[in-house]
């Protein structure tokens, strides 16, 4: 197959969409290196080290026209796709450049989440106008829709009206880094760097109000003795107003700024559990990458979150303060529940291999053609 990719987030973004296209690139690389693949992006980057991947058929287009990237990417795209003799053409990111489907094409969009509609306090107006008018024209122009996880796909189609056909879930991997310890030595100069106690309960996401926080604190602030709480996520003032309200309930609380994976790592294989409250994801990696360092985890009883982490979690409402603060209390005290939690996290990632989401992608890759 001649496969194009819309590459902008590969090569823009360091994290999130970012993280997903190369890691999904790179896995069908691997998996089906016998495809030629095709990455248009505005510019190129040193982020995608694509030239290390195993497959032979590996070609980068970038915009030479005289037209500005938005424009290229949106309305000319296709055209630069046809002159290459692309059979399909997947958009990695809720986006599908206009005109596919008149020259031959056929197309697949991944849908992340509805999250911009389903929490719409959390984004600008701007934001949720463009959003909206883009994720409803690539939802109608693809052949099919990637949803990366169930309760993504029931919004999708709550949302645009798509029929049950035209749908696929495509479960996101998680680099498996996360399930090798690091080095030990690592383990101890990033304890040492962030001064991290013995035991302590960890969070990692972005600092905003769907990722629910507040609650967490509120909950730490009810119990008779409350552990520790690290906190990964960068949030600005919304931030500052969290520190701030810790400090208010006498709370320990630390706040490292991460330099680098191989520190990430470090904090979630030395963490004695990992919270993760929020009230609405579209898939939830920090939970997967929690589970595949071996810690037992907490999370809500809400949207995506049963579906990824299965039998692999204590669950809670996220809504009320008192169920978090069971919820910790009980895997701060149960070392039965704790080890058998760590052992189904153990089994649950084997869902989301990076060898299982490139065979599926492949798979309708195949059934279009």
């Amino acid at each position: 197959m001649i496969i194009g990719f819309d590459a902008k987030r590969a090569f823009y973004n360091s994290t999130g969409l970012g993280n997903y296209s190369r890691t999904l690139i790179e896995e069908l690389a691997v998996y089906f290196p016998e495809n030629e693949y095709h990455l248009f992006t505005p510019k190129n980057s040193t982020l995608f080290p694509f030239e290390n991947l195993p497959a032979p058929h590996f070609h980068v287009h970038e915009n030479t026209s005289i037209w500005p990237d938005v424009y290229w990417r949106s309305r000319l795209m296709a055209g630069a796709a046809s002159q290459h003799n692309i059979q399909l053409f997947h958009g990695l990111s809720h986006e599908l450049p206009a005109g596919l489907g008149p020259r031959g094409i056929k197309s697949v969009v991944t849908m992340h989440d509805t999250l911009f509609m389903d929490f719409p306090r959390d984004f600008k107006p701007i934001d949720r106008a463009i959003y909206k008018k883009k994720w409803a024209k690539a939802c109608q122009q693809a052949d099919i829709v990637v949803a990366i996880s169930e309760a993504t796909k029931a919004r999708l189609q709550h949302y645009f009206n798509l029929p049950e056909e035209r749908v696929k879930v495509v479960y996101q991997s998680v680099s498996e880094s996360f399930a090798n310890p690091p080095d030990q030595q690592e383990i101890i100069n990033t304890r040492f760097k962030y001064l991290l106690p013995d035991n302590y309960l960890l969070f990692v996401s972005s600092i905003i109000p769907r990722k629910n926080l507040k609650n967490v604190l509120e909950a730490l602030r009810i119990m008779n003795d409350p552990p520790p709480l690290v906190v990964i996520g960068k949030g600005g003032k919304k931030r500052r107003r969290m520190q701030r309200l810790a400090s208010k309930y006498g709370l320990v609380v630390l706040w490292p700024e991460v330099d680098s994976t191989k520190e990430l790592q470090a904090i979630y294989h030395s963490a004695s559990a990992f919270i993760y409250p929020s009230l609405g994801e579209g898939f939830g990696i920090p939970i997967i990458e929690a589970q595949m360092s071996g810690v037992p985890v907490l999370t809500s009883n809400i949207s995506v979150m049963p579906e990824v982490a299965g039998e692999a979690a204590l669950y809670f409402d996220p809504k009320s303060a008192e169920s978090i603060a069971e919820s910790i209390e009980i895997i701060f005290h149960d070392d039965a529940l704790v080890k058998s939690l760590i052992h189904l996290g153990k089994q649950n990632v084997t869902r989301f291999s990076g060898k299982a989401c490139a065979e599926r992608m492949n798979e309708i890759y195949v059934s279009l053609l």
